[in-house]
Order: C-alpha cells, then structure tokens, then sequence
C-alpha cells in the first residue's frame, strides 16, 4: 500500500510516524521525528532569488553535494524557476553532446574518407542538426524515466508520485554538465592529438577505447546521481 499524501513518514526508513509525538524518535530506525516533518527543506537557491549566481551555486550543490542537496529540497512545491533551471542545463548539454558528435562525425570522415572538402555553411547544418536531434531525445528520456519511476515507485509501495519525480529530475539535469563536458574533451582532445601527430596514426583505436569508457562511466554516474535524487525525495513530508 502507497502511503498516503497526509501520512507523516520517516524521511531515513518510511516508517508511517502518524499519531506520534514529534519529540520521539522513529520506532523503526531510531531518527529524530523532528527531522522528518519537513521543516528544514526548502527552496533552491535559484528558485529562490533567480540570478546567475544562484544557478551557479545550485549547479555546484547539485554536482558536489547531491545528497545534502535532495534531502534538504522542497519537494512538495514546484516553481517556474525549476523549470527555467532544467532548461537552460538541457540546452548547456545538448550544445555540448552536439558539438562531441560534430567531432566524432569529423573524426569518421577522416578517417573513412581521408577527409573531404566542405563549405563552412555544412559544418554549421551539420552541428545544428545534431543539436536539434538530441535536445528533444532528452526531454523523451526524461519524460520516460520520470514516468518508469513513479510507476516501479508504486509497485513497491513506495510514496514517490510522478510530481515529486519530475521535480527531482529537473534538478538532476545538471548531472549532465560533466558528462558533455567530458565528452567534448575527449572527441576533440584526441583529434587535436592526432592532427598534430603526438597520437600516432595506428593508435587510433585508443580514442574508441576511451570514448567507450567514458560511456561507460557516465551512464553510471548519471544514475546515480538519478538515485540520490530519488532517494532524497522519496519520503518527503513537505
């Protein structure tokens, strides 16, 4: 059974804390109850006063601090601002995971073709493109994933409805910063590598070995930063 809406849980184990005293603590892990009402979360800190050096610090509490981050944000209460946040973090990582792609595609055809010559005009198309394919990719995967969640949440009886997990995954969008930037590094560090001959040409296959790993890699980082969100938000009171 999905704990309802009104029932006060433990925000460290889910146990159902209705009818007591907020000075006890959780008969089941033992956590002060007063911890768990809900009143130390709040607002981030671009919600809450929406400059630039606000998003900055959110982008830094988000990527450094995940933890602290989720279980001491509002989850109850959605803004504009939120919204605004993912979208400037989606727009930010589809430039950066276009502009990857754009270099592996230069990397193809150097390597395949022995490079071709082309009008600038066609590089621009080109990045453009790639852009315009993977900022709407990111919204459906989060849209999915969002939606797969609250519906597992559900299934284990888990108090996690699709709002909360929307909010979550607005905020979590900044997890994908590192990953773009690592990836533009990686495509075109190797490609200034290899023009300027530091990388031999028959080495080649150290680039693919690399840009594998670091798929690798950020698909599990990405997830979990995806479970600290969830499980900072999963037993939210407020």
């Amino acid at each position: 059974m999905v704990p309802a809406e009104t029932d006060v849980l433990c925000e460290g184990c889910g146990y159902t804390l209705n009818g007591l005293p907020e000075t006890g603590n959780c008969p089941e892990c033992g956590r002060p109850i007063p911890e768990s009402v809900g009143t130390h979360r709040r607002l981030s800190s671009f919600e809450a006063t929406g400059s630039l050096r606000s998003f900055l610090d959110t982008t830094l509490d988000v990527l450094l601090r995940p933890t602290a981050f989720y279980s001491a944000l509002r989850a109850r209460q959605d803004t504009v601002r939120s919204v605004t946040f993912t979208n400037l973090h989606r727009l930010i990582a589809s430039a950066l995971f276009a502009l990857a792609a754009f270099g592996h595609l230069l990397w193809i055809l150097d390597t395949s073709l022995g490079g071709i010559d082309r009008p600038l005009w066609l590089d621009l198309i080109a990045l453009a493109g790639a852009f315009l394919i993977i900022l709407p990719l990111m919204i459906g995967v989060t849209a999915l994933a969002s939606w797969l969640s609250a519906i597992e949440a559900k299934y284990w009886g888990m108090r996690l409805p699709r709002p909360i997990v929307r909010r979550a995954m607005r905020f979590h969008a900044a997890s994908y910063l590192p990953v773009g930037l690592l990836a533009v590094a990686i495509v075109w560090g190797f490609r200034a590598a290899m023009l300027n001959r530091l990388i031999p040409p028959e080495k080649v296959t150290w680039y693919l070995y690399t840009l594998c790993a670091a798929v690798i890699l950020s698909a599990g980082y990405l997830f979990r930063m995806y479970w600290i969100a969830m499980k900072g938000m999963m037993y939210a009171n407020r």
